[in-house]
């Protein structure tokens, strides 16, 4: 084998390893992942008001009815947020949440409270 097509394996590997891993399927709904996502940093935080909790159901109705999407790809998009907020939080490290909190978890709490009007940046 060459050192071309060695590094040619190592590239493609390095670009579709990451992928098969992610745990994403093509078939999540990135918008509800979000949600799901934004609803458990709050929750971490402290942070989830009545409004937010309200706001969350609203755009989850609202996509799930909008999309024609069923109650396996609900859990799978709430699995994947769990798994999101779990590792990001792991990355923080001892202390590290808090900024996470102050500002990501602030922010989570804006899109929720908006409701049907979330917005993915």
């Amino acid at each position: 084998m060459t050192t071309n097509s060695m590094v040619k394996r190592l590239f493609w590997g390095l670009v579709f390893l990451p992928m098969a891993n992610s745990g994403w399927s093509s078939s999540l709904d990135a918008d509800l992942v979000r949600v799901h996502y934004d609803l458990e940093l709050t929750s971490y935080c402290g942070l989830t008001t009545d409004q937010a909790q309200r706001g969350f159901h609203e755009f989850v109705n609202h996509v799930m009815t909008s999309r024609n999407l069923n109650q396996n790809d609900l859990e799978q998009a709430r699995m994947q947020a769990w798994k999101d907020v779990y590792h990001e939080w792991q990355n923080r490290g001892l202390g590290g949440f808090r900024g996470w909190c102050k500002n990501e978890g602030h922010e989570a709490v804006e899109r929720l409270e908006a409701g049907i009007q979330f917005n993915i940046e």
